[in-house]
């Protein structure tokens, strides 16, 4: 299957648009399960209902097939199962059915037989927007289906499924963090103002348009994040740039790719990547002390001033303003032991493994085998993963 370049610029505007707009993802996952030549659709936070934060987008689904779905209940779904339970619940992975339930497993589900059967469901290919390791983006996933009569989804859509994903996680990324204690999508300069996280607007050469109320506080104290001015006199001087204070050769690589990945054309999707993929800032004494996310920005007409269309938007989550994430926290949800709690939480106090092993009064190997533990019980899978979970709770 191939999808001409046209259609494709097409879905990626269409999920832009959507990061501001929720009502327009229903209209966007129609066109997406168009291009999949699919009958039906759904993007949902699975593991949560509007009750509960969550959403749910479909296309061609009837509104009492999902009720019936909900009593089906996770334990009965197979394919939910398959994602909880075999390691497929990843970021950014997409996959055709069979790989994930064998044929006769799937014929032999009580989902198939009440569900599927009657509204000639008989193959999906799937898509995780986000696996919920972050607390501020639930599980999301999003399935197209197929009939019985109907062609085999192919590898070819499997990855086009894949690269549509990286977008929409940047996309649902950004409604996520602009949603306020009302769930109510901020779209508006004045409502960015009322977020707690620090928001940014960039132009399209990466000058800074906007920065709401607590940007502008982080902005000032210039310990994480600086401004840079470009251009010396009226009228060349052009706006001022965002630039990590750490000088770290590696840190302002990062950076630098971050911001220059978000302004590019959605279409230019080589480089682009996952929303999950957030940049750990360190202050200056290195320690972390600020977690960035970017993203494209589709139409905002309530976010643009003066005609100049806002390109990106930066987010922020000061880790000092926040409280400490107590170790307890993490044997609550985890279930880690007391020890292997302190050494995950070692990982916001910065160092190297021997400076956390020491300040924790154990060896090196004790340490590495404690924080290889935490990694399996918090269901990542390396260090850089551990701490966005680390710091996703202190920010919360």
């Amino acid at each position: 299957m191939e999808v001409d370049l046209a259609r494709y610029d097409d879905l990626l505007h269409r999920i832009y648009a959507s990061a501001l707009d929720p009502s327009a993802w229903a209209p966007t996952l129609s066109a997406i399960a168009d291009a999949f030549d699919a009958r039906r659709a759904v993007l949902f936070t699975f593991m949560h209902g509007p009750d509960r934060d969550g959403f749910c987008v479909t296309h061609n689904l009837p509104q009492e097939q999902l009720e019936a779905w909900a009593e089906v209940s996770q334990a009965e779904d197979p394919y939910v199962q398959a994602l909880l339970h075999r390691g497929l619940l990843i970021d950014g992975a997409a996959y055709e059915g069979s790989e994930m339930v064998p044929r006769d497993q799937l014929v032999r589900s009580r989902m198939y037989r009440d569900l599927w059967v009657p509204l000639d469901i008989d193959q999906l290919c799937v898509g995780i927007v986000f696996d919920g390791s972050d607390a501020h983006k639930l599980p999301t996933v999003m399935t197209v289906y197929r009939g019985a009569r109907d062609r085999a989804f192919d590898a070819a859509e499997v990855d086009l499924l894949r690269r549509l994903l990286v977008h929409m996680s940047r996309a649902l990324g950004v409604m996520f963090l602009l949603r306020g204690a009302e769930q109510q999508v901020a779209s508006t300069r004045s409502a960015l103002d009322r977020l707690a996280s620090g928001v940014v607007l960039l132009d399209r050469r990466g000058g800074v348009q906007f920065a709401n109320a607590a940007a502008r506080s982080l902005l000032q104290r210039a310990d994480m994040v600086r401004l840079v001015s470009h251009g010396r006199s009226q009228p060349d001087r052009q706006p001022d740039r965002l630039a990590p204070v750490s000088r770290r050769p590696a840190i302002v690589a990062a950076f630098r790719r971050a911001v220059a990945s978000a302004i590019a054309a959605p279409q230019d999707d080589a480089d682009a990547e996952h929303f999950s993929q957030a940049l750990v800032l360190p202050d200056e004494d290195g320690k972390p002390a600020c977690v960035m996310h970017a993203a494209p920005l589709g139409p905002a007409p309530g976010l643009s001033a003066g005609g100049a269309q806002a390109r990106a938007i930066v987010f922020f989550r000061d880790l000092n303003s926040g409280t400490a994430v107590d170790p307890a926290v993490l044997r609550q949800l985890f279930g880690m032991t007391a020890a292997e709690a302190r050494a995950a939480w070692q990982l916001l106090e910065g160092g190297s493994a021997e400076e956390m092993a020491g300040r924790l009064g154990v060896s090196i190997n004790t340490f590495k085998t404690q924080l290889k533990a935490a990694y399996a019980k918090s269901h990542t899978r390396r260090q850089a993963d551990l701490l966005k979970l680390m710091l996703s709770l202190v920010a919360g």
